[in-house]
């Protein structure tokens, strides 16, 4: 019998397959595993999209790099991501624990496919935040208040 099949040595007899106390079969516990992992929106991440992910850390553009400077000192309280793959998407600014994304946008942005982007994260619980690029750099405090309020109110729900 192959080791992954085999029942945990501790405790005799026969147990269920999704036994969480005795630790079930190996078997059972990687799909259960891969099931949270992609009802969470964590499956494994596409390589293409893994390195486009990390190109894009190298190479953010100075409105991301600016919001990224106050954000990433939990200046918040919550610890953020940035180019967050989920979903089969990148996302410029994922907070996890509060399933919030922050998006900086540029003109090269469609909005109808941001839009269609947007829905699809909220039909699956994520909060959308969509600022441009002059909003960065014209009224940046204005912003981080907006991003504030809105992880205030997601704390208080």
């Amino acid at each position: 019998m192959p080791p992954y099949l085999r029942p945990p040595s501790s405790g005799a007899g026969t147990f269920p397959p999704f036994d969480f106390v005795s630790g079930g079969t190996a078997v059972a516990g990687l799909v259960l595993n891969g099931f949270i992992r992609y009802a969470l929106g964590m499956a494994k991440v596409d390589p293409e999209l893994r390195r486009l992910s990390r190109a894009n850390r190298r190479q953010m553009n100075h409105a991301e790099t600016r919001l990224w400077w106050h954000i990433r000192r939990r200046q918040f309280g919550v610890q953020f991501r940035r180019q967050h793959v989920a979903y089969g998407r990148i996302m410029d600014f994922a907070c996890l624990s509060l399933r919030l994304n922050v998006e900086v946008d540029g003109s090269q942005h469609d909005r109808d496919l941001d839009r269609l982007r947007d829905e699809f994260l909220e039909a699956r619980g994520w909060t959308v935040l969509r600022f441009w690029s002059w909003e960065i750099y014209r009224d940046n405090e204005a912003v981080l208040d907006t991003i504030g309020s809105k992880i205030d109110d997601l704390r208080a729900q």
